[in-house]
Order: structure tokens, then C-alpha cells, then sequence
């Protein structure tokens, strides 16, 4: 039982302004301050504590003060779709279409010049991401994982047409962490209409690397594209992370801190 969790929910807004160097998105999920890069968990003697989030997307490091978190890094061999950057914003109603090295594409549509969707598109499948579109003080527009609206759930569709198409909620009661396996679940459409938060993908634990205590972990779940225009594309692929602790003996106070780079 999760007794308390520090931060609320913040803008989106403020926490992807910050992100100058486009090395990384910072909780993607908006589960921590948008001043703040730290998830802080109260743990109680005599609990079992399950908690599972998406820290990042892209390349930074993470630190721990107690055992009990780990992590994984997604790449193109997972069925999920990345996000997406680049210096340049198409038009509205068209997209940046970025190769990917195992075959797969990432299309980066701007849907109004505020919205749009990060769609890879891999054979006859769509894995996709709403998405806020965000020029970062660098000069780079981010296409930030956002809850999607009927209005880009309906574009997202329209991209699929008859075919099927997952779309991921960067929203906390998508991903769970039941004790062996983590489960990043997806709305679905089946050619037809949306079939909501009924289908998952799963990692067992064995995937994951576990934190060692005061010791910064580096992931690196960036790319790095030109486009055949001189356009800089910039990828950036989940990191998954939980805290699991199925019986705590004496009470205690632990963080996940990170940072972008």
C-alpha cells in the first residue's frame, strides 16, 4: 500500500520548457512537481509497496537513496511507440517521417500547431503517443506524450484506418506493477472504434536492473536523426521504472531523482 506521495500533478507546460539540450523528457507521466525530478515514497512497517512510472524518455541519470528500484529501457525491439522532437515544425496537417534503424518509422504529425501525435509505424501496426507540441528554449519543438482528446484520438484513428492502432496514456493508472511483472496498458483501436485500457504490454522483473543506493545510473534511450532536409530529429524511447518492497520491516523515506543528460 502506497501511504503518500509527494507532488501533485503539475502542467506539462513547465516541466518540458526546461528540457534546452533535447537529451531528455522528463516524467513524461506528470506524476512530480514541474520545479522538481524527484518521486518521493513514505513507506510503512508492515506494508507491501508497489509503485511504477515512466521517469524519462530519452538519455539522463537517475539516483536512488534505498534499494528497491529498478528499471528498464525500452528500444525499437518493444511494441510501444517513442517520442519525438525535431527543429522544425511542418505545417499543420503534416508530419516529420523519421527512419528508425530496425525498419520501423516515426511520424511526428502536427495536428493544429498546439497538438499533434508521435506515430511509429512498424508494418501493418501503429503504436502512438497524443501529443502537446512544445518549442523548448532551444529552439527544439518537443512532441510531449499528453492524455489525448477525442479530437486527436479521432486523427490518430483516421492515420489507422482499418487497421490497428495502440495508443499510450501517459496517465498513472496505465502502468502497474503487480510484483513480478510490469504492465504498460494502451487504448486500442480496432478499425472500428476505441476498445479502452482493456490490453497491455508486459516486462517481467528479470528485464529490469535494479538501483543501487547513492549510486547515478545512466540510461541512454536517445537518437539522434538528420533528415535528408538538414532537419535535426531527436528520438526518444520510454524508460520504465518501479519500486517494489513486499514487506517492509521498519519504516523509511525513498526517492528517485532525475536528471536530463
Amino acid at each position: 500500500m502506497l501511504l503518500a506521495i509527494i507532488a501533485a500533478a503539475a502542467t506539462l507546460y513547465l516541466r518540458v520548457v526546461t528540457i534546452t539540450l533535447t537529451y531528455a523528457i522528463l516524467w513524461p507521466f506528470g506524476d512530480v512537481p514541474a520545479d522538481e525530478a524527484e518521486k518521493t515514497l513514505y513507506v510503512e512497517t508492515g506494508q507491501s509497496v508497489s509503485y511504477a512510472t515512466v521517469p524519462l524518455m530519452g538519455r539522463g541519470k537517475l539516483l536512488t537513496n534505498t534499494s528497491g528500484w529498478y528499471v528498464y529501457r525500452c528500444t525499437a525491439s518493444d511494441d510501444i511507440a517513442p517520442a519525438g522532437a525535431a527543429t522544425k515544425l511542418p505545417a499543420a496537417g503534416e508530419l516529420l517521417s523519421i527512419p528508425l534503424g530496425d525498419g520501423s518509422t516515426l511520424e511526428l504529425y502536427n495536428y493544429n500547431g498546439t497538438h499533434g501525435a508521435a506515430v511509429r509505424v512498424s508494418g501493418a501496426y501503429l503504436y502512438a503517443w497524443a501529443a502537446k507540441i512544445i518549442q523548448t528554449a532551444g529552439g527544439v519543438y518537443v512532441w510531449h506524450p499528453v492524455v489525448p482528446d477525442a479530437a486527436l484520438r479521432d486523427f490518430i484513428a483516421a492515420r489507422a484506418g482499418g487497421g490497428p492502432a495502440y495508443l499510450f496514456v501517459p496517465s498513472l493508472d496505465y502502468v502497474v506493477f503487480d510484483g513480478s511483472k510490469y504492465m504498460l496498458y494502451y487504448d486500442y483501436f480496432d478499425g472500428t472504434s476505441w476498445i479502452y485500457k482493456t490490453y497491455y504490454y508486459l516486462w517481467g522483473a528479470v528485464a529490469f536492473a535494479g538501483l543501487t543506493a547513492d549510486t547515478p545510473y545512466s540510461v541512454n534511450a536517445f537518437e539522434r536523426h538528420m533528415l535528408p532536409d538538414g532537419t535535426l530529429a531527436y528520438v526518444y524511447w520510454p524508460v520504465l521504472a518501479y519500486f517494489y518492497d513486499p514487506s517492509v520491516t521498519a519504516s523509511f523515506v525513498t526517492y528517485l531523482r532525475v536528471e536530463a543528460g
